[in-house]
C-alpha cells in the first residue's frame, strides 16, 4: 500500500479520519487490514489477551525496540488496550470498546465470539450501524473446525500446486501471500459496507476466508482449466501463457525477462544481437514462442550468458520491456528511492501490552496512493468469490421513510451517512434502555447512573468537543443524539448536555493543559462526572449579581456562597463554580470531595423527576491556584458553555414533542369512539396535522442552526431563536397530545404529560423565555431592555 508522502502516516489526517476500529484480530490477516486502515486516518485500537498477539513472541528476529518484527510490521498507527475475556471486567471492557467503535474486525474460529457475546447478532441489536468483519480460515461451514494457516489454505486451495519448478515437489510461496490477500480483502468489504452505510445507516457483516480469498486470486488457473479440463502445472518461473516470461541465465546469474508483445520481443532480440528471431516462424507470435518455448530458451541464453547480468540489465532498461535482476531481499528493502518511494518516519510509539500510543514502523514506503476503482458487481454464483456482505436490520421501522422521519410529517430531513447512523445507533439504545424503565425511574424519581457507562461506550459524552478522549462529533451529529436522548426523557439528555456542553466545555474551552489531562479523558470515558455551578438561590437569569466569592489566601483560593438547581452535583466528582473574585467573575475545577463542598439533592419536584438538581453549599474551600481555569475571565466564560447547552436544547426539546406526537398518533389509531378510531374525526387529525408542522418546522430549524453552527458561521442570537421557538412549541404539542390521549393521558403508562412536566423546567433553564425574547429584542432594534 502506498500513499502520498506529503501525508502523515496514521490517525489524525487522511480519507478514515474519525472512524474508529475495534481490532480484535491477531497474527497477520486482520492485523494487516486494519493497519491499511489506520494508514488511511482510522483510529485503530487493537485488542489483546493479557499474553498479547501471538507473534510478539514470535522471534526472532526483533526490531530496534526489542519487539518481534513480525508483530510491529503490521500494527503501526495503532493503539493498544487489555482485555481478558475470561474475566467480567475485562468482557465489559470489550464489549464497550465494540460498542463505541464504527468497524468490528475479529479473526477467531467461528464460534468463539459468539460465546463471549461479542458476534455480530449480539452486537447489532445494539448498534443497527455497526460494520462487522470477520476473518476466518475456511468460512463458517464444512471447514470452519481448521486453523486458518496460510501454508495450509496455499496447500488445500492450489497454490503449492502451481508453485516451484516441474519435477521438484509442491512448494509454498516465499511470503503468506493469503493472509496478505485476504487482509486486503477485508479492507475493501470494510470500504463497501461503510459506503453503503452512509446511503442506509444500517451496518453490515462482513466475512472474509482466505480459502475464498485465495481462490479469487488464482482467477487465471481456474479459468483455464474450467476451459480445458487440465489443472495448471508448476512451471517455476516461466508463465503457461507468456513467452519469453521467466528467469534467463545471464554470465553470472538469471536475468527476469517479462515480454508481453510482439514488438517487444523485437526490441529484445535487436538488443542482445539476435535480431534474426523475430523473424523465424517459430516465435513470429507469441502463441508461436509458446509452442516452442525450450528452443526460444536456449537460443536466448546462448546469447545471454556472453556477459553478466549487471551488462544486459543497463543495456535493457527504458526499453518496452522491463528486465530485472534477481536482487537480494535486504538489498531491495535499503532503496525504496530507487522506484520513487520515501521511507515511512516513526511518527509515535508501538503497541505495548495496555494502553498505548500510535506504533511507528521502520520498514515500508510510500509514494503516490492508488486511485480509486470503480465499484464492480460481483457474482453471488461465482465460487471464487472472496468475501459476503450481509446486510445488517432494515434502518428504518415499518411506519417510518428511509432516513426515519415519521410517515406522516411528510418530509426527509437531509442527513447524510454518518448523521444517520449516528442516530440510529443513540435510537436503538433509547429503545431498548430508556423506554423500558423510564416510567418507573420517573415515578420513584431516580435518575440512572448504571446507565453511564454505556452512555459513553456510545460516545454521547463531550461528543463534540476534539481530543483527551473526546468523541470529536459534529454539531449536526451532537444535535441529533440529543434528540434521540430527549425522546426517552429530558433527564437523559440534560445529563449528557450538563457534562458535555457544560462541565466538559468550560474544561476544554478555557482550562489549562493540566486540567484537560487530568478530567476531560475520565469524563468522556464516564468515570467521572461533572456538574456546572452557575445558578444561585437570588440570581438565576442575572448571575453577574452572584453573591458566591472567591477571596485570595497566599497562592490559594478560599471560595464561600451557595448554587441552586445544580444538575449532577451530588453524583459529581467534579464541579466547575463560577464565583466573583476582584477580578470579576472567574472559574474554578473544584473536586467535589474537597472539604467545604455539600450538594443535596432536590426533593418534592414535579418535574425532572428522572434527573438530579440540587442545592450546593460552599464553605471556606481551599483551593490551589492551579484550580481556576486560566483562559475564562468575566462572564463570557459561562455564557459560552451556555450557549452550547442552549445548542442542544433546540434539538432535544424536538425529541420530547415527536415522542408525544407518535405517542398519539398510535393511540388514535387504536381507540374507538363511537364505534370508529379517533383517528377517523376531523378534529383528531387537525391536531395531529399541526403537531407534525411544528415538529418539522422545529427539527428544521435546529438543522439550519446546526450547519451554521459546523460551518462556524452561527450567530449567538440565532440560537435564542432556537431555544424560544422549539421549547414554546413542544410543551404546546406535548399538551395538545395528551388532550388526545384523554384520562389516560395523565398516567405514566403514557409519555405526553411527562414530557410536557419535564419541558417547564427545560423552557425554563439555560435562559427563559423572557430572557430569549430581550436577546432578539435588542438585536431586532438595537436597544437592550434587560434594565
Amino acid at each position: 500500500m502506498t500513499t502520498n508522502r506529503k501525508t502523515r502516516a496514521g490517525a489524525g489526517s487522511g480519507p478514515l479520519h474519525g472512524l474508529k476500529i475495534a481490532d480484535f484480530s491477531r497474527v497477520l490477516a486482520g492485523p494487516y487490514a486494519s493497519m491499511m486502515l489506520a494508514d488511511f486516518g482510522a483510529d485503530v485500537i487493537k485488542v489483546e489477551s493479557p499474553a498479547g498477539d501471538d507473534t510478539r513472541s514470535w522471534v526472532p528476529p526483533v526490531d530496534g525496540h526489542g519487539m518481534g518484527t513480525y508483530f510491529s510490521s503490521v500494527n503501526r498507527n495503532k493503539r493498544s488496550t487489555v482485555c481478558d475475556l475470561r474475566t467480567a471486567e475485562g468482557l465489559a471492557s470489550a464489549r464497550a470498546t465494540a460498542l463505541a467503535a464504527d468497524v468490528v474486525l475479529e479473526n477467531f474460529r467461528p464460534g468463539v465470539m459468539e460465546r463471549f457475546g461479542l458476534d455480530y447478532e449480539s452486537l447489532r441489536h445494539h448498534r443497527p450501524d455497526l460494520i462487522y468483519c470477520s476473518v476466518t480460515g475456511f468460512g463458517g461451514t464444512g471447514g470452519a473446525h481448521l486453523p486458518g494457516y496460510d501454508l495450509l489454505v496455499q496447500a488445500v486451495g492450489g497454490l503449492m500446486s502451481v508453485t516451484g519448478t516441474r519435477d521438484a515437489e509442491p512448494s509454498k510461496v516465499g511470503v503468506a501471500l493469503v493472509d496478505v490477500i485476504t487482509g486486503q480483502n477485508a479492507v475493501v468489504g470494510i470500504l463497501a459496507a461503510l459506503r453503503s452505510r452512509e446511503e442506509t445507516g444500517s451496518g453490515q457483516l462482513v466475512e472474509v476466508n482466505l480459502l475464498s480469498s485465495l481462490l479469487s486470486a488464482l482467477v487465471n488457473q481456474a479459468a483455464s482449466t474450467l476451459a480445458t479440463g487440465e489443472p495448471p502445472q508448476r512451471m517455476g518461473n516461466a508463465h503457461p501463457s507468456i513467452a519469453p516470461y521467466e528467469t534467463l541465465e545471464t554470465g553470472d546469474g538469471p536475468l527476469a525477462v517479462a515480454v508481453g508483445t510482439d514488438r517487444q520481443f523485437e526490441a529484445l532480440v535487436r538488443l542482445i544481437g539476435v535480431p534474426e528471431l523475430a523473424a523465424d516462424g517459430r516465435f513470429r507470435t507469441n502463441a508461436a514462442r509458446v509452442a516452442h518455448r525450450a528452443d526460444l530458451k536456449d537460443l536466448l541464453e546462448d546469447r545471454l550468458r556472453r556477459k553478466p547480468a549487471a551488462e544486459w540489465a543497463p543495456l535493457l532498461n527504458g526499453q518496452e520491456f522491463p528486465p530485472g535482476r534477481s536482487t537480494p531481499f535486504p538489498r531491495r528493502c535499503s532503496s525504496p528511492e530507487t522506484w520513487g518511494w520515501h521511507p515511512l518516519s516513526p511518527s509515535a510509539t508501538r503497541p505495548e501490552k495496555g494502553p498505548a500510543g500510535k506504533s511507528p514502523t521502520r520498514s515500508g514506503s510510500r509514494a503516490r496512493p492508488p486511485a480509486t476503482a470503480s465499484r464492480r458487481r460481483n457474482s453471488a454464483s461465482t465460487p471464487t468469490h472472496a468475501l459476503t456482505v450481509r446486510p445488517g436490520p432494515p434502518p428504518q421501522p415499518e411506519s417510518e421513510d428511509h432516513d426515519g422521519q415519521h410517515r406522516s410529517s411528510g418530509h426527509r430531513f437531509p442527513l447524510v451517512g454518518r448523521e444517520l447512523a449516528l442516530r440510529a445507533r443513540v435510537r436503538a439504545f433509547v429503545d431498548a434502555e430508556i423506554k423500558p424503565n423510564i416510567s418507573r425511574w420517573y415515578d420513584s424519581a431516580h435518575f440512572p447512573l448504571e446507565i453511564v457507562p454505556q452512555m459513553a461506550s456510545l460516545g454521547l459524552l463531550g461528543m463534540h468537543l476534539e481530543g483527551y478522549g473526546c468523541p470529536g462529533r459534529s454539531s449536526v451529529e451532537y444535535g441529533l443524539a440529543a434528540l434521540e436522548l430527549e425522546a426517552g426523557d429530558s433527564g437523559l439528555r440534560t445529563f449528557v448536555s450538563v457534562q458535555g456542553s457544560l462541565a466538559m466545555s468550560a474544561i476544554h474551552k478555557h482550562g489549562s493543559e493540566e486540567q484537560k489531562n487530568e478530567w476531560l479523558p475520565r469524563m468522556a470515558a464516564g468515570t467521572a462526572i461533572g456538574c456546572f455551578a452557575l445558578t444561585e438561590p437570588t440570581a438565576g437569569s442575572d448571575p453577574g449579581n452572584m453573591l458566591t466569592h472567591a477571596r485570595r489566601d497566599g497562592e490559594d483560593w478560599v471560595i464561600n456562597g451557595s448554587k441552586r438547581w445544580i444538575g449532577l452535583a451530588s453524583a459529581a466528582q467534579v464541579a466547575v463554580v463560577w464565583a466573583m473574585t476582584e477580578d470579576g467573575v472567574r472559574g474554578f475545577v473544584v473536586p467535589t470531595d474537597t472539604p467545604g463542598f455539600k450538594a443535596t439533592p432536590i426533593a418534592h419536584k414535579l418535574s425532572m423527576r428522572a434527573s438530579i438538581q440540587c442545592d450546593v453549599e460552599i464553605t471556606e474551600l481551599r483551593l490551589p491556584g492551579s484550580a481556576m481555569l486560566p483562559k475564562a475571565k468575566g462572564l463570557r466564560g459561562p455564557f459560552e458553555c451556555l450557549n452550547e447547552a442552549r445548542y442542544g436544547i433546540i434539538w432535544g426539546a424536538m425529541g420530547a414533542a415527536r415522542d408525544s406526537y407518535e405517542a398519539a398518533l398510535a393511540y388514535a389509531g387504536e381507540r374507538l369512539q363511537f364505534e370508529k378510531p379517533l383517528a377517523g374525526y376531523q378534529l383528531t387529525q387537525e391536531k395531529l396535522v399541526n403537531m407534525a408542522l411544528e415538529i418539522n418546522k422545529g427539527i428544521l430549524l435546529a438543522l439550519q442552526i446546526g450547519r451554521l453552527k459546523d460551518a462556524g458561521r452561527l450567530q449567538k442570537h440565532q440560537i435564542s431563536v432556537g431555544k424560544l421557538n422549539n421549547c414554546r412549541e413542544a410543551i404546546a404539542i406535548c399538551r395538545e397530545a395528551r388532550t388526545i390521549l384523554g384520562g389516560n393521558g395523565i398516567t405514566l403508562d403514557y409519555s405526553p404529560l411527562r414530557h410536557a412536566n419535564n419541558l417547564e423546567s427545560v423552557r425554563t433553564y439555560e435562559g427563559t423565555d423572557e430572557v430569549h425574547l430581550l436577546i432578539l429584542g435588542q438585536h431586532l432594534t438595537g436597544i437592550s431592555a434587560f434594565r
